[in-house]
């Protein structure tokens, strides 16, 4: 006798499986231990280390396990897995749908079809008295600083994620985590570093089924809702209410990204409210605004490049962003190298316009041309002549960059990174 089948339509889905299959804390250590369906997608538990004596074992089990939600629940939405959790806060089984959808709205090629269920969620606990107003993430880069700068006045707890498997040098790290720890006691803010292997653990998400459409889950999906997982225990020690994000891009542009104006403020995480930050402004102004700060602060120590430099530096001075940074800083009136940059004097600055203009068939984090365009309502009110050559020649060039690049379609994706490796003459 021919076996039943049921048509698809009909198959029952599969019951859940638990998300986690153990959350451990040791002393300052918490480790998460994913789920049975995470086996194919994990190639390990993954390791949290808090700043000594943080005190979370004071924190109920709902603070503890946001960490392992907001890193796990996107991963088992982008792979169709059904998971579910118990001892989640309210917070939770309201933002997991929504950013979901969010989601389905930003990939529309991907089903995101994935579900995370939160059985007999608690309430949201109330907030321990505020040791400090708000977290921010904080990375040494443009978009952090500006985040922290915009609550200068504020008690901040600027939050980093020292990540282990991390490319750069030892040295390079250190130096950004030194600075960022120097950038805080400057400006009487505390600083708290938790050290991750989640980068090592968490190599095959984006490989499997997500590509063309996501190529690195890090930045494309993961770091908005994993960061403020990560940072949700010591946050919620602090009594914070809101955690900022530095927008990654500004003045209108968005693209699908991790970290967005939309996304973000969806997150839930207990009584701290997740903000996407300083959106409002585009690049060259958070520049101005860092050079600002440093008359009286003295200047900071920016890191932005991407490429693998040696040794402690933090920039390579001749990427793109690199490029448009240091432009941003001469134009600002500051000298790059006080900033974490080589002598612009000597470097691109000094390769006049045939080199400059190579970046602007770049697309890293816009259209071609995109950050430049916005420098040139400015560049066009400076005297050039008041500069010395090379700089004047720099200054003529961003004052003649067409506003109509800000009309030109947005690149993403694997033609972003084909485009810079081809104007940097490096192998595709």
């Amino acid at each position: 006798m021919p076996s039943l089948r049921l048509p698809a339509r009909l198959t029952r889905r599969p019951a859940p499986t638990p998300l986690v299959s153990g959350l451990d804390l040791v002393g300052d250590r918490l480790v998460i231990r994913p789920g049975p369906a995470f086996a194919e997608l994990l190639s390990g538990d993954l390791h949290l280390d808090y700043p000594a004596g943080s005190g979370l074992a004071d924190l109920p089990r709902s603070s503890l396990l946001l960490p392992a939600i907001w890193l796990l629940g996107p991963i088992a939405w982008a792979h169709d897995l059904r998971v579910e959790v118990e001892g989640a806060d309210a917070s939770v089984a309201t933002a997991l749908p929504l950013l979901r959808d969010g989601f389905r709205r930003a990939y529309p090629t991907l089903p995101w079809a994935g579900e995370v269920i939160v059985r007999d969620p608690v309430p949201v606990a109330p907030r321990r008295p505020a040791q400090v107003d708000a977290g921010v993430c904080f990375t040494g880069g443009v978009d952090s600083l500006a985040a922290a700068l915009a609550h200068g006045d504020e008690r901040l707890l600027l939050l980093t994620v020292d990540f282990a498997g991390e490319k750069s040098s030892p040295a390079r790290i250190a130096r950004t985590l030194e600075n960022a720890a120097a950038f805080a006691a400057a400006r009487g803010h505390r600083h708290a570093i938790v050290r991750s292997d989640l980068k090592v653990v968490m190599t095959k998400p984006a490989t499997l089924r997500l590509r063309p459409t996501i190529d690195h889950w890090w930045p494309a999906v993961g770091h908005a809702m994993g960061l403020a997982g990560i940072f949700a225990p010591l946050l919620h020690l602090g009594g914070a209410e809101r955690l900022h994000i530095g927008s990654t891009f500004g003045h209108g542009l968005q693209t699908a990204w991790g970290s967005s104006p939309e996304l973000d403020p969806l997150i839930g995480i207990g009584a701290v409210r997740v903000i996407h930050d300083v959106s409002d402004a585009d690049r060259f102004a958070k520049v101005r605004r860092i050079v600002a700060d440093a008359a009286n602060h003295g200047p900071a120590e920016l890191r932005v490049c991407y490429k693998q430099v040696p040794d402690d530096r933090l920039n390579c001075g001749d990427c793109e962003k690199c490029f448009r940074t240091i432009a941003a800083i001469v134009l600002a009136g500051a000298e790059p190298a006080d900033f974490g940059f080589p002598d612009a004097e000597t470097g691109v600055i000094a390769a006049g316009p045939a080199a400059w203009d190579r970046f602007v068939t770049i697309s890293i984090g816009g259209p071609p041309g995109f950050h430049f365009t916005f420098m040139g309502p400015y560049a066009r009110t400076v005297d050039p002549d008041a500069w010395p050559p090379a700089r004047a020649a720099l200054i003529r060039w961003i004052a003649a960059r067409p506003e109509e690049l800000l009309e030109r379609p947005v690149r993403r994706g694997k033609g972003k990174r084909k485009a810079a490796r081809r104007a940097e003459g490096r192998p595709r």
